[in-house]
């Protein structure tokens, strides 16, 4: 059975940024790894959304190794599509599509 993608959506301009952090962490730490695969979506406090390579970089490293790696992304623009047919992030720079089955 393949995992669940998860799109854990996090960070942003409010100055609830930090507490956010700590949130997805926790979420990302307590999800079943045999079942769910977690995928972070980082906002940065100037309101940049960013890729799950920078994303996992906000992380503290001991939350870090829960992740996959996601090297191929690491430098690519984002952006959340409105199509119900195409679901998932879509890397801008070379317009391919990571799908996600929750965000």
């Amino acid at each position: 059975m393949s995992k669940i993608k998860i799109g854990i959506i996090f960070g942003g301009r409010s100055g609830e940024h930090e507490v956010s952090v700590r949130s997805a962490k926790s979420v990302i730490e307590t999800l079943d790894r045999e079942r769910y695969q977690a995928v972070p979506i980082a906002i940065d406090k100037n309101g940049k959304w960013l890729s799950a390579t920078e994303s996992a970089r906000m992380l503290p490293a001991t939350t870090q190794h829960f992740l996959p790696r996601f090297d191929e992304n690491a430098d690519k623009e984002i952006a959340f599509i409105g199509d119900p047919t195409r679901q998932g992030l879509t890397f801008l720079s070379e317009n391919s599509l990571q799908n996600l089955d929750v965000v």
